[in-house]
């Protein structure tokens, strides 16, 4: 699933190829990806703005109204120079063909296995009051103190915690493990042991790592693409995600392969060390 790299990585290339053009028509080929009012959707207009918070992109039109798309697992928006349909196209913003509008091609919002959506709004504050209110700070402002002060409350292992985007938004299974990597964390910690110092070393690694993921235009190890349908480089960078029973790079010991809040996780056994009293299956 894109995280928030991935999604900023989108945001950033549809900046240079959809803001400010002219769209004539939309067409919806599968309204179910569509919540909300599907005639909104519909009309013409101009994007005037792109927001993200965590995982979540939203449009802002030149009339005010709102669009919030979250990318799922193999959702995608990429800008063609041609308006031609392809599998899994489920909804396509088609440009206007005139010079002084950057000569047609369409935004194509593509999502195989349909866990993405869009979600059409009258205005931007009702669609931060009904998507994004209920989300965390997003990962790359929220502060150490704030979240020490929700993990306090939480007996779940760290990894779990990093994942609810009910506390911080934008994380997910690649940069929760390659963070807590830096920070010299297991994923298995309770998220209340962790003291303010550990909190910020792991805030401090967290917006590191996503920076620069950012600036290699994300991680493409599945079927990730940016707007421009390039594949990210940040995959080359993981130093554990995905990397269960390779050397560590620091230390050259196996790195264990487990499961951690239902999702699969990578730690270096000496780099990490385990919590007291907890055990470890690898898998």
């Amino acid at each position: 699933m894109p995280e928030l790299p991935e999604v900023e990585t989108v945001r950033l290339s549809l900046q240079s190829l959809a803001l400010g053009r002219a769209i004539v028509r939309v067409t919806i080929r599968r309204p179910q990806v569509v919540r909300g009012d599907v005639t909104l959707l519909r009309r013409g207009g101009r994007i005037v703005q792109l927001l993200r918070h965590g995982k979540q992109l939203a449009f802002v039109y030149d009339d005010g109204r709102c669009v919030c798309a979250h990318l799922g697992m193999t959702g995608s928006l990429t800008v063609r120079s041609q308006s031609r349909s392809q599998k899994h196209d489920h909804v396509v913003w088609h440009f206007d063909a005139g010079v002084t509008s950057g000569g047609g091609g369409a935004m194509v919002f593509r999502d195989p296995r349909r866990f993405g959506g869009l979600w059409v709004f009258d205005d931007e504050q009702q669609m931060r009051q009904a998507r994004w209110a209920k989300l965390g700070p997003d990962a790359l402002a929220i502060s150490a103190r704030h979240l020490h002060a929700g993990l306090s409350k939480r007996s779940c292992a760290i990894k779990a915690a990093l994942l609810d985007q009910t506390l911080l938004a934008g994380v997910g299974n690649i940069y929760a493990d390659e963070a807590l990597f830096a920070s010299s964390i297991h994923p298995t910690t309770p998220g209340r042991d962790l003291t303010l110092q550990q909190v910020q070393t792991l805030v401090r690694h967290l917006r590191r790592i996503m920076r620069r993921a950012i600036a290699f235009r994300g991680s493409s190890k599945h079927t990730f693409v940016d707007a421009d349908g390039k594949k990210g480089n940040y995959q080359n960078k993981h130093k554990v995600y995905d990397r269960g029973g390779k050397r560590c790079v620091k230390c050259k010991q196996t790195l264990d392969r487990f499961t951690c809040g239902g999702r699969t996780t990578v730690a270096c056994p000496r780099c990490q060390p385990l919590p007291a009293s907890t055990s470890l299956r690898s898998s």
